[in-house]
């Protein structure tokens, strides 16, 4: 029996609906496949009471020109300034965000790698910091936020045919050079898998091996979660202080939608987890995180706690880890969409497709 599908796509973030279009623009016969009745992965939005169309996925874009025009004129997506551009605090210094590389490469690349002599880490570190220093480009956000970006992926994919399918998948079969799937009595069946390095999928089989996707690398990191009111947020910036133990500062998550409801926005300050010593570090770090972000005006003056929480949970990090781990075997029929960054990983798809496809109407 020829397979139905040349292509099947598990998940509907953005970077898989983008893939799913630009296979079935080519000429392929896409499945695309979401465990959830709400496309979008982490991007989707949520309404509560107080807030509509809240992000559930939104964060700072890298810069990438590629990337930005790849999504203007190949997916119809404006690409906006993103205002105020964001900021990153470095050592009690505020600076344009672009420099986030620059202080990589004198945190990290210098005083880590250099130290274990790893010169070729240490030339990557500084070749990605001279090149984002020279782009005179500025960050960008979807206009519209990312509604509208799932909107219009959601419109061009099915204007392409690409088949919906909801479905919970936790192991795929490959057998002859394809890949199988059974939905009840159904048997689907494609030529290729199409996964990101974060997909629930747990193990993907032969015969007579099996890969068990959870023994990729993972790395921990904390959250702390601060709840505040919904007006307070006067811009949303990454940063990293040593001090304060603060890696990244984002917006929400699904998760805390209960307190959405009630009127209160979320601020989630990611911790690395190597950064506590010990468990009473916490209510410490909790007091220099409300400090900081007053301090430096990342929140109004008269931010009120509401709540905190603390804790650890596992970041799967499969990017070059998870593609050597993968048996070959099975590489011909799987590949894998690299999510660290999605503008990175546009860029990735822009190069891949963009002599390819035609402009959006």
């Amino acid at each position: 029996m020829p397979n139905q599908y040349t292509h099947i796509v598990l998940g509907s973030s953005p970077l898989c609906l983008t893939e799913a279009i630009c296979l079935q623009l080519s000429g392929k016969k896409v499945l695309l496949i979401e465990s959830e009745h709400a496309m979008g992965g982490s991007w989707k939005t949520i309404q509560t009471k107080k807030f509509k169309d809240v992000e559930t996925g939104c964060h700072v874009m890298y810069r990438n020109r590629a990337a930005y025009q790849f999504m203007e004129e190949k997916l119809g997506i404006k690409m906006p300034d993103f205002s105020p551009q964001p900021l990153i605090i470095r050592h009690h210094q505020k600076a344009n965000y672009k420099y986030t590389n620059f202080w990589d490469v004198i945190d990290v690349g210098l005083s880590v790698h250099l130290k274990k002599r790893e010169i070729r880490t240490v030339l990557a570190y500084i070749k990605r910091a001279v090149i984002e220093l020279a782009d005179k480009g500025k960050f960008r956000y979807p206009d519209g936020g990312s509604k509208v970006m799932l909107e219009k992926l959601m419109r061009k994919a099915q204007e392409t045919g690409v088949i919906f399918k909801t479905l919970q998948v936790d192991e795929i079969y490959i057998k002859n050079e394809s890949v199988a799937l059974t939905d009840g009595s159904e048997k689907i069946t494609a030529d290729h898998l199409i996964i990101t390095p974060n997909t629930t999928l747990k193990q993907i089989k032969s015969d007579d091996q099996y890969f068990d996707i959870s023994v990729a690398e993972k790395r921990s990191v904390a959250n702390l979660f601060l709840l505040i009111e919904g007006s307070a947020i006067q811009t949303m910036s990454y940063v990293g202080v040593k001090k304060h133990k603060i890696f990244r500062i984002a917006d929400m998550t699904y998760h805390n939608k209960h307190y959405l409801d009630k009127g209160q926005r979320v601020i989630c300050a990611q911790i690395r987890q190597e950064y506590l010593q010990q468990e009473s570090d916490a209510e410490k770090v909790k007091d220099e995180v409300v400090s900081f972000l007053k301090k430096f005006n990342l929140v109004s003056s008269n931010m009120v706690l509401k709540d905190w929480e603390l804790y650890y949970y596992d970041y799967y990090h499969r990017h070059e880890h998870f593609l050597k781990e993968l048996p070959n075997q099975f590489m011909k029929q799987v590949q894998i969409l690299r999510s660290h960054n999605f503008i990175i990983s546009m860029s990735e798809i822009a190069e891949r497709w963009k002599h390819h496809l035609p402009s959006v109407k």
